[in-house]
């Protein structure tokens, strides 16, 4: 797979993952998932750019 399209994949499927967690903090009142969210939100350049150096 070439790095442009692993990175595609790796850029929105964090960003479904942020959607989802959000999502499951606003219905549930779960605060767990909303941190998550940010976590992963706020980590998301570092975490794209490790992944695609190896």
């Amino acid at each position: 797979m070439n790095s442009v399209k692993q990175r595609y994949y790796l850029l929105y499927g964090n960003r479904a993952i942020i959607y989802v967690c959000s999502l499951i903090a606003l219905f549930y009142d779960a605060s767990f998932a909303y941190v998550m969210a940010l976590t992963l939100w706020l980590w998301m350049p570092q975490c794209l750019q490790l992944v695609l150096r190896t």
